[in-house]
């Protein structure tokens, strides 16, 4: 051995194998930790925050409540839209606050969901590098690793789908409020009195 690679075995050799073992398994952890991508950075990778077609749909139906006074058709088509998008791009952050702090059991759920999610593509994402360097290092055979790596990616993407629906119900039942959306509400309720007393 030369270098970094001898004056490690020589550490071991003075204080011991399971203490260099023990301080190089905290030093990858410190570099895991680091590199790790969260959820809102795995955002990336869908172009988009992580929501399914019938949980966006379902907020959208939601979003469209705020408009009943104000009832989206022509060029106000895409209010409901709009809305829907401004929640869950820019609201669901401070939306997980809320709903720590008022249920405490549905965030737990959440965050754990979101965790498994997290750790799953984190796990993929890194996975494949090692993987292809092993194939041109070692055996071309350690490139069929590469499927499990895109399998266990989707996985946790779809995971992550999951997490953000228990946000999205929430809001739905009115467990937390939306503020972007009682914004909305007030502005149509108050279009709703200009237009009665235009009307006497």
């Amino acid at each position: 051995m030369h270098g970094f690679s001898q004056r490690l075995y020589s550490l071991g050799e003075l204080a011991g194998r399971p203490i260099v073992t023990a301080a190089l398994a905290f030093a990858l952890y410190i570099l895991g930790d680091i590199m790790k991508l969260s959820a809102d950075q795995l955002d990336v990778l869908n172009r988009s925050p992580h929501l399914s077609l019938t949980n966006y749909l379902d907020l959208r139906h939601f979003a469209r409540s705020a408009f009943i006074n104000r009832e989206p058709h022509g060029d106000r088509s895409h209010l409901p839209d709009d809305l829907a998008r401004k929640i869950f791009e820019q609201e669901f952050p401070e939306i997980r606050i809320r709903l720590m702090v008022s249920h405490l059991d549905l965030y737990l759920e959440h965050d754990r969901i979101e965790s498994e999610g997290e750790f799953r593509a984190n796990v993929a994402i890194f996975s494949i590098p090692l993987c292809v360097t092993l194939a041109f290092s070692w055996s071309p055979f350690c490139a069929a690793a590469l499927l499990f790596s895109m399998i266990l990616l989707v996985n946790g993407l779809r995971t992550l789908v999951d997490a953000n629906q228990i946000i999205v119900q929430a809001i739905i039942s009115g467990i937390v409020t939306s503020r972007y959306y009682e914004e909305e509400k007030r502005r149509d309720q108050a279009g709703e009195g200009e237009s009665g007393r235009d009307n006497t």
